[in-house]
């Protein structure tokens, strides 16, 4: 046992007495001295130094409630026992600030502003105070309901504060905390009934008002009369043009289309053409004639609107001129002018009948013989 011990010890001697093995290659460049990390850039706040300015001099026992809106929003309240200036510290850049101071020994609210400040131009700020009051009231109809839910808006004439339209609460409540001073209208709608009430808004005080629901909301009735009135407007157009003479135009210009067509198959399919250049009188009443060799000719050299105008009158020999101008809804001051060339032309008379005029085809033109 004895001898076991002495080999042990004489062997763990041996062991000690080794040198340590080399360090590897890919560790050698940990040899050196090794640099900390960097540290993050200055990212410390900008100290920006507000100057509270009002007519009557430094605050006293106020709360500031500071609303920023920049690269971030951030809403804190100050407690000022007194004083006129506050330090801020704020990230470098361009902010958008609101002040809402309440002081403590007043009713109601007291100064309100808003503006930009711009860190990277600025140390020192002057932020002019607005003078501002509160109002609460409550919504109810003329019978004594109250209204819960419902928008009441404000409509004060400085253009500061906070305006922004608020509902009332389950006991028909609301309040308006940052109105400027002066004279404001408050009004709110429920159920086709509208009301009113003005009040006198004066600086840290909190006025009470009532809004009775009374008057009945008259465009919603208007709007009811116009719908009203132009559905019956378009009925009426309607009417009057599936019964106006232009419409009745149309369906008679294709029948005499159709009466045309007939006519030319008719003299198309004739025995043989006059010898003499002469043909039967029109009449409105017989069958459609058939048409002279010249007549066809004539009628392909003419405008289209004087073949209408000669159509028509090949159907209605001898027509007064107010029929030719309802028949063919040519307008008046145009037929006047397609009569005159109808007339230079040979191809129509006028002739006058006390205040009217018959207009005729002219013999030459229909290939009659004149006596």
């Amino acid at each position: 046992m004895i001898f076991l011990l002495l080999l042990f010890l004489v062997f763990s001697t041996f062991a000690s007495a080794q040198p340590l093995p080399t360090p590897p290659e890919e560790l050698a460049s940990f040899s050196g001295v090794v640099s900390p990390p960097s540290l993050p850039e200055d990212t410390q706040n900008t100290p920006i130094i507000i100057n509270l300015a009002t007519e009557q001099g430094e605050l006293e026992q106020s709360h500031v409630l500071i609303t920023l809106q920049g690269a971030t929003n951030k809403t804190t309240l100050i407690y000022l026992d007194k004083g006129s200036t506050l330090t801020l510290e704020l990230p470098k850049g361009s902010w958008n600030i609101t002040l809402r101071i309440d002081m403590l020994g007043t009713e109601g609210k007291d100064y309100y502003f808003t503006g930009t400040i711009d860190t990277n131009r600025y140390e020192t700020f002057t932020a002019p105070l607005l003078p501002v009051g509160s109002a609460r009231g409550v919504v109810r109809t003329n019978d004594g309901k109250v209204i819960t839910d419902t928008t009441v808006t404000a409509n004060c004439g400085p253009p500061y504060g906070d305006q922004k339209p608020t509902r009332t609460n389950t006991y028909g409540t609301f309040r308006f905390d940052w109105l400027p001073v002066g004279t404001c209208t408050f009004s709110s709608r429920s159920d086709g009934h509208v009301g009113y009430t003005t009040a006198r808004i004066n600086q840290g005080t909190t006025s009470e008002l009532i809004i009775t629901l009374t008057e009945p909301v008259a465009h919603t009735r208007s709007n009811w009369v116009f719908w009203a009135l132009a559905g019956l407007i378009l009925m009426v157009l309607l009417f009057y043009y599936l019964s106006s003479p232009s419409s009745k135009h149309n369906k008679s210009e294709r029948g005499q289309e159709a009466r045309k067509d007939d006519n030319t198959n008719t003299s198309s399919h004739a025995a043989s053409p006059e010898q003499d250049g002469t043909s039967t009188p029109a009449k409105s009443s017989a069958p459609a004639k058939r048409l002279s060799q010249r007549t066809r000719d004539i009628l392909h050299t003419l405008t289209p609107n004087e073949q209408r105008v000669a159509t028509f009158l090949l159907e209605n020999p001898g027509a007064y001129q107010n029929k030719i101008v309802h028949a063919t809804s040519i307008p008046k001051t145009t037929l006047l002018r397609i009569l005159t060339s109808l007339e230079r032309k040979n191809i129509i008379s006028i002739k006058k009948e006390g205040k009217i005029k018959r207009i005729r085809l002219t013999p030459w033109f229909l290939g009659e013989k004149q006596e």
